[in-house]
Parts: C-alpha cells; structure tokens; sequence
C-alpha cells in the first residue's frame, strides 16, 4: 500500500471547501490545504484546521500553478515517508467513484502521473470536440503522447517527479500543461481516468481553455520550426554555392549540412527544447542522427530526380519537410529528453 499526502489547492475558504476537506477524511489520509490569497474566510480556516489539516496561507493571489507547487514544496519538506501527492483543486467536480478509481491506478502504476479527464455523456458542441481534439494532437506531437484534459482538477503525482515539478517557473493554469509535458519528457508515463459529465453552459469555458492550451503546447514547435528555419537558410546557401562550385549532388548535400549542424545542435539544444543535458551525452546521438539525416536525404533526393523526375530542389524542399517531423520526434524522445532532478 503506498502512502498519499492529500493537498488541496483552494482560492476561496468557503463551506464547500469545509465540506471537500470533511469528505476526504474518511480517506485517513493528512491533508494539506493552501489557500491561494483568500482573506475573507477566517471562519472557515478556522473550522479546517480544527479537522488537524495543515493550513498554508499566500499572502496573495499567485495562481493554480504556484498553489500546487507551495503544497508540493511543503509536503516535501515536512513528510519524508510518502510515495505519492494526491492534488486536488477545491472547486474541482468528481465523485467517490471516480476517486477511488484513480487510487486503485496509483496503487498499480505508483510512479506514473494520474490524471482526472472529462468527458461529457451529451453531444458537446462541435467546437468544444474540436479543441479537445486538438489540444490531444499537440500533447502527441509535443511530448509524445495525446492528453484530453489536464484540467480534470484531480491528479496523483509521484514523489520522484516533485523536485522536477517545482523548478517550473509557470504559476498559473498553464503549470498544468508544462507539468504534464515535462513528466512525460522524464520518462514519466500520463494515466487518464475518465468522468463523464453533462455537458452544459459552464463547460463552454473549455473551448477557450482547449485554445489557450494548444497556442501554448505549439511553442514547442514553433520554437523548433525557428532554428530549423535559420539553420536550414545557412544550409540552402552552402548548398548552392557548393553544388555550384562543384556540381555533386553528394558532396553538396553533405558540405551543407556539415556547416549548418553545429550549430543547429546548439540551437535547438538551449533554444527549443532547454535542453540541460551534457554535451557528452548528447552530441554524440545528435551526429548519428544528422548522419543518418543525410544518408536518407540523398536517398530521397535521388529517388525523387530519378524515379519521379521531379526537379532537384523541389525534391530538396520535400525530403527536408519529412525529414522536418522525423527529426523533431527522434530529437525530442530519445536525444534532447529531459531527466528527472529526483530520482527515488
């Protein structure tokens, strides 16, 4: 059985919160509340903490993100023999059922993030399935595999991952979706557990969350697209000055990348993906691929001429943009993956 550590993320100290807080008891498990900057609800403080639950106070609003990251820090510091935070948002919606689910997970995958996903019972708007698809797409693409919903209000965070967890500098909403990113480039895999809800007026939100979620997991790319673009300017350039100084389809394919990659590395190294890595890990793998990179490219190249007979730098432009995604994968799951701070 593995030990939890309840924390209770709560902007308002209200009596919905007494009630959360007198629900999750039965659970016997210490809890841990942190109120987000709320100066008004004494009273109920006050009845919370008569329960033994250890009450955290920001002095003012700073965010969801920073509320999660005070209850983690302090659990941190003050329990050592634990395994697992379960955080809870206070205005969150779920039901025993659904908890007690999410438990039984934790109890079989203890080192893996669970997270509470919705999903509503109607036909939601088509705007609505279409951001959650979307935001599903870019989790895929930006961290390897498809999230729905990082906003279920409920997550089960192994204590390896907490020391990772708090170097993140966002402290809003958008902790959720670096959280979720940065446990899955730590070789930390995303559980979801579904709860179906009805979809109503109030859930209209998730739209805007749903964009506001995929503008920002398209950083990663972008960020990404930018150094390809200015390495791939170097690269065309070299490229045409050697295929014209030497007409070798080979000679000029491998010149080129030889300039640009270097610095290429670097780029996407500190760049797109903040990569903290020592050079010695990571340079090697990065070679291999960059090698590979133009073996393949040359292959393509020459099948596109010779077989399609397509002109040389159209078939150039083609071989680079697949070669565009596969490079942005291998890159992000095997040479630039981020470690874990704490290991147990």
């Amino acid at each position: 059985m593995h030990k939890r550590i309840i924390c209770i993320q709560a902007s308002t100290m209200n009596q919905m919160l007494l009630d959360q807080v007198e629900n999750l008891l039965s659970y016997g498990l210490e809890i841990v509340v942190v109120n987000d900057g709320d100066k008004k609800g004494g009273e109920y403080a006050q009845k919370i903490a008569a329960h033994k639950v250890h009450i955290i106070d920001h002095y003012t609003a700073l965010g969801k993100g920073a509320a999660i990251k005070t209850g983690l820090n302090y659990i941190s510091c003050h329990y050592q023999d634990f395994d697992q935070v379960l955080s809870i948002d206070a205005d969150s919606e779920y039901d025993a059922r659904v908890l007690a689910s999410m438990l039984e997970k934790s109890e079989d995958f203890p080192q893996q993030l669970i997270l509470l996903s919705r999903t509503y019972s109607d036909k939601a708007p088509f705007f609505t399935r279409l951001g959650k698809r979307l935001t599903k797409f870019l989790f895929k693409l930006s961290c390897g595999q498809g999230v729905v919903d990082v906003h279920g209000g409920v997550r089960i965070i192994p204590k390896k991952i907490i020391a990772t967890l708090l170097a993140i500098k966002s402290m809003g909403w958008e902790f959720l979706i670096d959280m979720v990113v940065l446990a899955k480039r730590s070789r930390v895999n995303i559980i979801e557990v579904p709860m179906v809800l009805t979809y109503d007026q109030k859930h209209q939100r998730g739209l805007y969350v749903s964009l506001l979620e995929s503008m920002r997991l398209s950083f990663l790319l972008v960020r990404f697209s930018i150094v390809g673009i200015v390495t791939a300017l170097i690269d065309y350039f070299m490229f045409f000055v050697i295929y014209w100084i030497y007409p070798s389809l080979a000679v000029s394919l491998t010149g080129a990348r030889l300039v640009s990659v270097f610095a290429n590395y670097f780029a996407v190294k500190q760049f797109a993906f903040h990569n903290a890595g020592h050079i010695r890990e990571t340079l090697p793998k990065y070679l291999l691929l960059a090698t590979v990179s133009v073996t393949l490219g040359y292959a393509l190249v020459n099948g596109l001429t010779d077989d399609l007979h397509l002109h040389l730098f159209m078939a150039r432009i083609i071989t680079d943009l697949v070669l565009f995604f596969v490079n942005f994968i291998i890159q992000r799951d095997f040479i630039f993956k981020r470690q874990l701070v704490l290991e147990n």
